[in-house]
């Protein structure tokens, strides 16, 4: 009786182990990478992309995250842009579409079903049925004729909110003859021929674009358009940067832009509601990314204020309050180590001459570096106005941003020394966005594209660009193209097996099989993408994330007879006689497992020791010998029937 129920429990276990063997065979055989087509596959990014690359220079790359991009459509039964139908442009010639949200960054439209890319004329059209809206693209023109605006964005968006008041979409807040009329001039309705807005009017209407471009459409690298790193410029800040002082400042002086109009982020004692996607300024964004990249604390200290001018540090009373007391406040709180001066757009709407410009620019300089000497001045040639309010103010308004006040920053960036100074130009970076100032692109933007109020407000993708600007001067930062941009890491796990070194691949690239690793006493019977080792890795697969590989070893096999086995034991049983101690069954040659000692004896037919079948032994390598233990144990039961 119990050498039938031992048959049968050997018999079952045998059963099991076979079928468990075979499923992971089957698995091992129909698993595998599947191939990518000729197509470069592009990732959306995530938001731990985005937030490593928000401020790294996108002209020193091919991809632009989040550009604004306006949904016009048509008016006046004309096309806005030629085409018959409502578009969105980008600036550059797309590649590839890699993401379009909303502008709370939260809501992602579907390629197809809400827009449909045209990447020959850099637009994106809208198909029946889609969810995103368009608007009118009057609204940045005025009606002097009537001093009247026309309803230019539709009720989808409702309500609009800024300086103090509250508007609803039937009641339009860029028609200042609705309610109090005209009365509403020169507030937060119309201004200078625009209409001028420091809410969410015009950044709610923006669809956030993020793709691969064509670099070709780059302006000139002499153009001044983008800064380029110089090695010789701001040393004594790169040095800071670079010792062991854990504690960096940044001392913030400018008007509105500074004080941080009109990111969403914003900041708490400004009148601009903050608001989604909560971006910060562009001070902040570069303190963020000095202290990311640094390890250090940085802090930005604010000695800036809306509708001031250069003379306002050196003691104007300008808004009520005289600057030089908030200035000198601020160069008693700390030692500082940057300071970025941002003055020039009320400059130029006051009309002040180069000359007095360049005076106090120089004299705010002279100021700081009194009191820090080792201090690096970054000067901010400001955004531009829009052309249309500047045109209301002077036909040469414009001309003193985009010639004069540039001239004078360079000209103080010389006398001081570039180890010293650096000279920004944003107003040449927008007058290209525009396709102003002598820069005639193919195709350009819209005003409310760049800028949040439609007046002198960057929005956040231009705060972006005056803190990638400043950064461009601080850190050398290389080309990185889209697929360098996502290159990933490439390990392998030899499992015990000779080291082999890790790859660095490029996104879409394929890994480059490295040779062969060597284990003693075992053939290397390649590389697996899981621990598990049932998928076979194949090295012709694009690389679109970091990944692990696996060796796999298959142990080598010594040849056995009749009476293989040894390191003593008994087993004894019929015609197969002979010790098998440690790892080798007897019998007919060895190898079925793996028996650490014990008696087999045919007399019993009991066995004591174990069967283990470790990770390194391959399911498909194991079958046969589960096959010669499952004829063994057949042949002995017939010969005792």
């Amino acid at each position: 009786m119990m050498k039938s129920q031992t048959r049968k429990m050997m018999a079952k276990s045998l059963a099991v182990l076979l079928t468990a063997v075979l499923s992971v065979t089957c698995l091992s055989l129909t698993g595998g990478t599947k191939k990518a087509g000729a197509e470069t596959v592009y990732p959306n990014y995530n938001a731990d992309i985005y937030s490593e690359n928000i401020v790294r220079p996108f002209w020193q790359s091919n991809i632009i995250y989040n550009e604004p991009c306006v949904p016009f459509g048509r008016w006046d039964n004309s096309n806005e842009y030629g085409y018959g139908t409502a578009c969105a442009l980008t600036k550059f010639k797309p590649i590839k579409i890699l993401s379009v949200k909303d502008h709370t960054l939260k809501k992602t439209y579907v390629e197809g079903v809400d827009y449909v890319v045209d990447y020959a004329n850099h637009k994106l059209t809208f198909p029946s049925g889609s969810s995103i809206s368009s608007i009118d693209s009057r609204v940045t023109v005025y009606n002097s004729n009537t001093d009247s605006y026309v309803q230019q964005i539709n009720n989808t968006y409702g309500r609009i909110y800024g300086g103090g008041f509250t508007y609803h979409a039937e009641s339009p807040a860029w028609d200042p003859q609705n309610g109090a009329g005209s009365a509403y001039r020169g507030n937060y309705t119309g201004m200078l021929g625009v209409t001028y807005n420091e809410a969410m009017l015009f950044p709610q209407t923006y669809l956030y674009v993020t793709y691969v471009y064509d670099t070709n459409e780059l302006p000139a690298a002499n153009s001044g358009v983008f800064n380029s790193f110089d090695a010789n410029a701001l040393t004594n800040f790169r040095n800071v940067l670079s010792s062991t002082k854990q504690n960096i400042n940044i001392l913030a002086l400018g008007d509105s832009i500074s004080a941080g109009c009109n990111a969403t982020g914003g900041l708490p004692e400004h009148v601009w509601p903050m608001a989604e996607p909560y971006q910060p300024t562009y001070q902040q964004l570069i303190a963020n990314e000095i202290s990311a990249r640094s390890g250090k604390n940085v802090h930005v200290e604010y000695a800036s204020k809306g509708g001031t001018t250069s003379a306002w540090p050196l003691g104007s009373v300008e808004g009520g309050v005289n600057g030089s007391t908030v200035f000198n406040a601020a160069l008693n709180k700390a030692t500082y180590d940057l300071c970025i001066i941002g003055y020039g757009m009320n400059d130029a709407g006051g009309m002040r001459g180069e000359a007095s410009f360049k005076s106090n620019i120089l004299n705010i300089c002279n100021a700081v570096l009194s009191r820090n000497p080792n201090c690096n001045i970054i000067l901010i040639n400001s955004f531009p106005r829009n052309p249309v309010a500047s045109a209301h103010i002077s036909s040469s308004c414009e001309e003193l941003l985009r010639t004069q006040y540039a001239s004078a920053l360079l000209e103080i960036e010389q006398s001081l020394g570039k180890d010293r100074c650096k000279m920004i130009n944003m107003h040449a970076t927008g007058d290209f966005y525009m396709g102003a100032g002598g820069h005639n692109t193919r195709y350009n933007k819209k005003y409310i594209e760049i800028s949040s109020s439609n007046m002198n407000h960057p929005n956040d993708f231009f705060h972006r660009t005056y803190a990638m600007q400043i950064l461009s001067a601080v850190y050398d930062y290389g080309y990185k193209g889209y697929e360098t941009m996502y290159a990933n890491k490439v390990t392998f796990n030899s499992n015990q097996g000779s080291a082999v070194a890790e790859q660095s691949v490029d996104f879409g690239a394929s890994v480059v099989k490295p040779t062969d690793p060597v284990k003693s006493g075992y053939d290397f019977d390649g590389w697996f993408t899981d621990s598990a080792l049932t998928v076979a890795y194949d090295f012709d697969a694009p690389v679109t994330s970091g990944l692990t590989l696996y060796a796999k070893w298959t142990e080598q096999t010594a040849s056995g007879g009749n009476g293989g086995g040894t390191e003593g034991g008994d087993n004894t049983g019929g015609d197969n006689t002979g010790d098998n101690t440690g790892g080798n069954t007897g019998g007919n040659g060895g190898n079925a497992g793996n028996t650490d000692g014990g008696t087999n004896s045919s007399g019993e037919e009991t066995q004591t020791g174990e069967l283990s079948c470790g990770s390194s032994i391959s399911a498909v390598g194991l079958l046969p010998t589960l096959l010669l233990a499952v004829g063994v144990v057949a042949v002995k039961n017939k010969r005792r029937k």
